[in-house]
């Protein structure tokens, strides 16, 4: 159980003590605990994911689901350099981390390099049909953010943006797909007096330019490197949070005068204050890969206990994905994907998601074909002139 108690261990927390619970993972045996976890994750397996401890949820969080709008609630992994020293950030460095999205809905963020405080960088799901890469840098006081000329990658788009701060930001249109993954690299140099911060990714094999900001003022603290999965509407009527949203991380550095350092200090967070509170206790998040990797997950219809294991092997819907076609949700008209509606059962199943004996089926019912008896087999038996599941 001591392994249970280290630096992810989840607390729900607000934004605004995001940064102080930074400070207080400087604990040197918490860097020791980490390495002790690795080495005993590597002897689990590594498409399996191990569910941390979570705080409990308050009891009025069924009557607060009657209220407002339904995101799925953010979720943060914050992750803390062991070794770097400010003074090795002084004058340049680089952030790099890889994100593996295996479920997806609409309106998400899975951001995977912020660094605080300057901006943030990582891929979303707008629509369906609209994937992209997301690179900005906010305006620090009266220290505005501008392009730095001739930086720009190719079909990259540059903005203004306001609401949560104000600043600059870069978008491009990529249709990642679900098991792709996607590594964002983000590095900033001081320039005379200007901090000049650029942002590149890697996809299918081949890196890309995004572009260049700069501003006054540093725009990276050391207990600023984070990641997180974000239902962005907070409208009233949205239902995110009856979406899973759930994605990988791995491969964390930072890469600074003292060299490079794989991040092994890490902290998860959720966000439970406001209409974030509503879905709070549908977060997960944990290890996998032998402790190297670390996912999360918000929203969705399942609910799964610490100590257990989630497989981390999806299905899509159409419009997004699920741990299994029965969570889809609309009905037929949201079964999709892999996921096909069966008119005997019905509900939505996988396609062909049976082993009949010689054969494969949707479910059991379908197996026969008129066949009777010799084709219900498998995963499948005959009663009472029905094939129904063993």
């Amino acid at each position: 159980m001591m392994l249970l108690i280290l630096l992810l261990s989840l607390s729900a927390v607000s934004t605004s003590n995001l940064l102080r619970s930074l400070e207080e993972l400087e604990d040197e045996a918490q860097v020791f605990q980490t390495r002790e976890l690795m080495k005993e994750m590597t002897q689990q397996d590594n498409r399996r994911a191990y569910v941390w401890d979570i705080d409990d949820v308050e009891d009025n969080m069924l009557e607060q689901r009657a209220q407002g709008g339904r995101p799925a609630s953010s979720i943060h992994l914050v992750w803390k350099a062991a070794t770097t020293r400010s003074s090795d950030i002084s004058s340049s460095w680089t952030l790099e981390n890889s994100v593996t999205v295996r479920t997806v809905a609409d309106t998400t963020f899975y951001m995977v390099v912020g660094y605080t405080p300057g901006g943030y960088s990582g891929i979303q799901q707008i629509s369906e049909n609209e994937r992209v890469i997301i690179f900005s840098l906010w305006n620090k006081g009266s220290n505005n953010v501008r392009e730095v000329s001739g930086k720009r990658g190719q079909g990259v788009q540059v903005k203004t943006f306001g609401g949560e701060g104000t600043g600059m930001k870069s978008m491009k249109i990529v249709p990642w797909k679900v098991g792709d993954t996607v590594t964002v690299q983000v590095s900033g140099k001081k320039v005379g007096s200007m901090w000049q911060v650029g942002c590149k990714y890697q996809w299918n094999g081949q890196w890309y330019d995004m572009t260049t900001f700069e501003r006054k003022d540093t725009p990276l603290s050391l207990g600023g490197f984070g990641s997180f999965v974000e239902d962005w509407t907070r409208s009233d009527g949205h239902e995110g949070y009856r979406s899973m949203r759930m994605a990988e991380y791995s491969n964390a550095k930072i890469i600074s005068r003292a060299g490079t350092e794989s991040i092994v200090k890490s902290q998860f967070n959720i966000v439970s204050t406001g209409k974030d509170a509503y879905a709070a206790d549908r977060c997960y998040s944990g290890t996998t890969n032998g402790g190297t990797s670390f996912w999360m997950a918000t929203g969705g219809e399942w609910y799964n206990r610490s100590g257990s294991t989630l497989s981390l092997k999806t299905v899509s819907c159409g419009r997004t994905t699920v741990v299994e076609c029965s969570s889809c949700s609309g009905g037929q008209n949201g079964c999709g994907g892999d996921c096909t509606w069966s008119t005997n059962s019905r509900k939505c199943v996988k396609i062909n998601g049976v082993i009949c004996g010689g054969h494969n089926a949707d479910t059991c019912a379908d197996c026969p074909r008129g066949n009777g008896a010799s084709w219900c087999n498998g995963q499948c038996k005959w009663s009472s002139n029905q094939c129904i599941p063993k």
